[in-house]
């Protein structure tokens, strides 16, 4: 009776593979859908170095770029469907895809802790050297008493 079980779960999941990728799932797949990219394009790999999946809804996966320059270049079909060819080599999906460029779009609600990390990163301004260096290396301010 063990095969009426196994034979009943596979379809299913196989059936919802790409239904069950999500954001998370592109996001570790990244560096290799880019490498995927470059074996057809090296120039739109480049285009896409840096960028990040930020937001995977409905089947469209919207990827932030550095600038609208490069988002009206990874817009042009030919590029958008070599990057979905990648996709499709690393993860066996095929969504649509829109480019944004960086500062345009909003954080995904799926990161709230980044998303506050650089609020509070962003709140303090100072022009104090030794406060810079304090924080950036996490350390601690020693005042030496004199005599």
């Amino acid at each position: 009776q063990p095969s009426s079980p196994t034979a009943a779960e596979a379809p299913a999941p196989r059936a919802g593979v790409p239904a069950q990728v999500g954001l998370g799932d592109i996001k570790e797949a990244w560096a290799v859908t880019l490498a995927e990219l470059k074996k057809s394009s090296v120039r739109v790999a480049a285009m896409l170095n840096p960028s990040r999946p930020i937001a995977f809804t409905d089947g469209v996966l919207d990827v932030e770029v550095q600038s609208a320059y490069h988002a009206d270049e990874m817009s042009a079909v030919g590029n958008r469907s070599l990057l979905a060819d990648a996709l499709h080599a690393a993860l066996g999906v095929r969504p649509d895809i829109r480019f944004a460029a960086r500062g345009t779009t909003h954080e995904p609600a799926d990161e709230p802790t980044d998303a506050a990390a650089a609020v509070e990163d962003a709140v303090v301004v100072t022009d104090d050297p030794v406060e810079l260096v304090r924080r950036g290396l996490g350390a601690e301010v020693i005042e030496e008493k004199t005599n």
